[in-house]
């Protein structure tokens, strides 16, 4: 029987039922969505045309968000990459959403994560180089009315960069 995956905050999608193979597809997938219907077809023991329908209906419902190209490391080697824990001054409601949809805007940001403990946010950034990422950092946190401190750490090498996240078959 099928995991039911409630997806309300999938693009305010209904919930699916995710059996074996949707499971299956949906960890192939997270690795390389450019595979053919017939590979993916033999790699998760079924037809092509129930893999094509099975694709649709995960990304009808939300599950699958989005399907993007990582681009090779070789491009971006001499970029900056920032790793900074940024703490609120209030994270008061209105003002959390406001700083939120700040980081949101910026395409520099590559992820943002709210957490828990001593620090508010975790901002992973890109930046061309150390000054440019000096500059986008002090608008950003520095001259913020609600940041109440930030600290940088540049990442000196990258060994795992995903987003995949496990599915159990």
């Amino acid at each position: 029987m099928g995991k039911k995956i409630e997806t309300g905050f999938f693009m305010g999608k209904h919930p699916i039922e995710l059996d074996r193979i949707d499971r299956k597809l949906l960890n192939i997938m997270q690795k390389d969505t450019r595979l053919s219907a017939d590979f993916l077809a033999h790699e998760v023991s079924t037809s092509r045309s129930s893999v094509q329908r099975r694709l649709k209906r995960l990304r009808d419902s939300g599950l699958i968000e989005a399907e993007v190209a990582v681009i090779s490391s070789e491009l971006y080697e001499h970029k900056i990459l920032s790793i900074v824990e940024v703490k609120l001054k209030n994270v008061r409601s209105d003002l959390l959403i406001a700083f939120k949809q700040l980081i949101n805007s910026h395409d520099q940001v590559q992820q943002c994560y709210y957490i828990n403990g001593d620090t508010d946010f975790i901002v992973i950034i890109s930046a061309d180089d150390l000054k440019s990422y000096e500059q986008f950092s002090r608008n950003l946190f520095a001259d913020h009315h609600n940041v109440e401190s930030y600290s940088s750490k540049i990442v000196a090498d990258r060994y795992k960069v995903g987003l995949q996240i496990p599915i159990h078959t």
